[in-house]
C-alpha cells in the first residue's frame, strides 16, 4: 500500500511537471480559408490554402503573448467543465449499475451490502461535482475581484505616483493584481505547413459549439486564424479572423486586398496588423542614441528592424511587443545588431556605439622561409612571394583566424592575429608548422597508452619484490634466514625499482609530449616584424625550382644569365 501511494504521488508529480512544462506556450494555428464565390477556380482553392500558410510563416518568429485574465478565465472554466462532464458520465454509470443490483443480486444481505457500496460511489462523485460547482464559482468571484481592484488602482494612480517622491511609500500595490502572464507564441506542431482541419461534424456544429471547442482542445491549441478570399479580376480581397479557445472569442478582424500573383506581400500586411492581436499588449515607443566611440553624435545613422529600414533614426519608431533585431550602420562605421525582447514597458531607449571601421593590408611572412599560401576572412587568399617571403592580407582592425597552407604537403596550420595589429602597412611574422595535428595526437597518445601501460604493469613485481625484500631482512635481523637469502632479494627489490622508475619517467616524458601535441592545435600567434627577412640566395632559390631544371648545381635562371 505504502508503495502504490508513492507511486501515485511520483506520477502526479510528474503530471504536473508536465502540465507546467507545457503551459509556457501559446499554440497558434490556422484554416484553410474559404472561399466567398461559388465555383471557384482551382488555383483559387490552392490560394485559400497557401495564404494562411504564408501568414504563419511570417508569424514563425519567436514572440511572446500577454494573457488576459479573461483568457485565464475561460481557460479555468472550461478545465472545470470538462471534469464535470467526465464525473457526470461517471455518476450516471454507478447509478445504473446500483439499479441493475435488484435483478443481479438474489440474496437480500448481498443486495444489501451492494447498494450501501454503490451508494457511497455515487455520494462521492455527486461530492466531487459539487467540489467542482463551488471552484466555478470562485473562479468567477476571483476574477469580479481582480476587477474591482484594477479600477480602484486607476482611480488612485496619481496618488501612487505622488507617494513614489515621497521619502517612504504610503499606498501598497497589489503585486498579484499587476503581475502580467506571457506566454511564447509557438506554431502547431512547429510547422507553418501544418493547418488544424476539424472535422465535418464540428464545422457543422459551429466555431463557438463546445463539440469545435474541444477538437481545438485535444489538438492543444489556444489560437486559430480563420478567414475568407475574394476573387476579382487579378486581386483578391482577404478577411482574417483571430479566435482564442477555449471561450471561442475574437479578438480582431483584418481586412486587406493583394495582388493574386503576389501572395506573399499580402500575407506580410495581414501579419502585420495581426501581430498586435496576437501579442495583445500595446506597441512599444523605442528612440534611439547612436554615437561613435568617442562619444559624438553620428550623422545620417541607418536603423534597420527586423530587416526593414527604419524612416529616420532621430524619429521614434512604434513597434508591436515582443523579440525584434535592431541593426544600426553609418557610413565609416562597424555596424551592430542585437536582438531583444521588448515588453514589460512602454518606451525603450537604444542605445549604440559605433566604432570607426579599419581596412588595409598588412605584410606577413613565415619566420623560416616555407613555400605556401595564408588565406583570411573565407575570401582572402594570397602565396607568399619567393623573394622576398611575404604575403598580404587584409584586416579591418578586428583579430583575424588565417590559415597557412603548405604548398608541397597541402598541409595546414592556423595562425592568429591580434586585432591592436590588426593597422594597415603592419608586417607580421608566424612560426606556423603545417602538418597534420590530429595524427600526431593520436601518434602521442598511443604512446602515453603503452608508456601507462608498461608502468602499471611494472608495479606488481616490485611491490612483491620490496615485500620478500622486508620479510627477509627482518627474518636476517632476527637469525631466521641467511645473509645471501636476504640480498639475494635486496638485490631484485633494487633492480625491480629501477626499471619501475625508468618507466615512470618514460610515462612522464610521454605525457608532456602528449600535451604539447594537443597544445599545438592552437593558432600560432602572429607578433609584428621589424626586421626585413632575409633575402634569398640564388642556390635557396635553386632548391624551390623542379629537379629536372637543375643541372651542376646551378639553376637554369642562373645558366640563362
Amino acid at each position: 500500500m505504502t508503495i502504490c501511494k508513492k507511486g501515485s504521488v511520483f506520477l502526479l508529480f510528474f503530471a504536473l511537471i508536465l502540465t507546467f512544462a507545457q503551459s509556457d506556450d501559446w499554440i497558434l494555428s490556422a484554416e484553410a480559408f474559404s472561399l466567398a464565390q461559388r465555383g471557384s477556380s482551382e488555383s483559387a482553392k490552392k490560394s485559400a490554402e497557401l495564404l494562411p500558410q504564408l501568414i504563419l510563416e511570417q508569424l514563425s518568429l519567436e514572440r511572446e503573448r500577454v494573457i488576459p485574465k479573461s483568457e485565464l478565465l475561460d481557460r479555468a472554466l472550461f478545465s472545470l467543465q470538462t471534469e464535470r462532464l467526465s464525473l457526470f458520465l461517471q455518476l450516471s454509470k454507478e447509478v445504473k449499475v446500483r439499479d441493475s443490483l435488484v435483478i443481479e443480486k438474489k440474496k437480500p444481505r448481498e443486495l444489501e451490502k451492494a447498494i450501501v457500496s454503490a451508494d457511497k460511489k455515487i455520494a462521492e462523485i455527486q461530492i466531487q461535482i459539487e467540489e467542482n460547482l463551488k471552484k466555478e464559482e470562485e473562479e468567477k468571484k476571483k476574477y469580479a475581484l481582480e476587477g474591482e481592484k484594477k479600477e480602484q488602482g486607476a482611480k488612485r494612480g496619481t496618488l501612487e505616483r505622488l507617494g513614489a517622491f515621497l521619502p517612504f511609500p504610503f499606498f501598497h500595490k497589489d503585486e498579484e493584481t499587476q503581475k502580467i502572464v506571457q506566454e511564447n507564441v509557438r506554431l502547431y506542431k512547429d510547422d507553418a505547413a501544418s493547418l488544424f482541419s476539424p472535422s465535418k461534424e464540428a464545422v457543422a456544429e459551429g466555431r463557438t459549439s463546445r463539440f469545435f471547442q474541444k477538437e481545438v482542445s485535444s489538438a492543444k491549441i489556444n489560437g486559430i486564424i480563420s478567414g475568407s478570399l475574394s476573387f476579382y479580376g487579378d486581386y483578391v480581397g482577404v478577411s482574417a479572423e483571430l479566435t482564442v479557445y477555449p471561450g471561442a472569442k475574437s479578438f480582431g478582424v483584418v481586412s486587406d486586398v493583394g495582388n493574386v500573383g503576389d501572395l506573399v506581400s499580402l500575407a506580410r500586411r495581414v501579419v502585420r496588423n495581426l501581430v498586435p492581436k496576437i501579442a495583445n499588449s500595446l506597441p512599444v515607443s523605442i528612440e534611439f542614441d547612436i554615437r561613435s566611440s568617442s562619444d559624438e553624435k553620428i550623422q545620417n545613422p541607418r536603423v534597420m528592424i527586423d530587416g526593414i529600414v527604419s524612416p529616420d533614426a532621430s524619429e521614434r519608431v512604434l513597434l508591436d511587443a515582443g523579440i525584434h533585431t535592431v541593426s544600426v550602420e553609418a557610413a565609416g562605421f562597424e555596424s551592430v545588431s542585437t536582438t531583444y525582447s521588448f515588453t514589460g514597458e512602454n518606451r525603450f531607449l537604444v542605445k549604440a556605439r559605433l566604432f570607426p571601421s579599419v581596412s588595409g593590408k598588412v605584410k606577413i611572412r613565415q619566420k623560416s622561409f616555407l613555400p605556401g599560401i595564408f588565406s583570411a576572412n573565407g575570401i582572402d587568399s594570397s602565396p607568399n612571394n619567393v623573394d622576398d617571403g611575404w604575403a598580404h592580407l587584409s584586416v579591418n582592425g578586428k583579430p583575424i583566424l588565417a590559415i597557412f597552407e603548405d604548398s608541397k604537403s597541402g598541409e595546414r596550420a592556423f595562425v592568429r592575429l591580434a586585432a591592436q595589429n590588426a593597422i594597415d602597412g603592419e608586417q607580421w611574422k608566424v612560426g606556423a608548422k603545417p602538418f597534420d595535428r590530429a595524427a600526431n595526437i593520436d601518434k602521442r597518445r598511443r604512446a602515453l597508452y603503452l608508456s601507462y601501460s608498461v608502468l602499471i604493469c611494472s608495479l606488481p613485481f616490485t611491490f612483491y619484490s620490496l615485500g620478500e625484500f622486508t620479510a627477509a631482512n627482518k627474518a636476517y635481523s632476527q637469525n631466521r634466514a641467511s645473509y645471501e637469502y636476504a640480498k639475494k632479494w635486496q638485490d631484485r627489490a633494487n633492480l625491480t625499482q629501477t626499471i619501475t622508475l625508468v618507466f615512470a619517467g618514460w610515462f612522464a616524458f610521454e605525457l608532456v609530449r602528449y600535451l604539447w601535441a594537443a597544445n599545438r592545435v592552437l593558432p600560432a600567434e602572429a607578433s609584428l616584424d621589424s626586421t626585413p627577412p632575409k633575402a634569398k640566395t640564388p642556390l635557396d632559390e635553386a632548391f624551390l625550382l623542379p629537379m629536372n631544371e637543375i643541372v651542376d648545381g646551378k639553376s637554369s635562371l642562373e645558366q640563362t644569365d
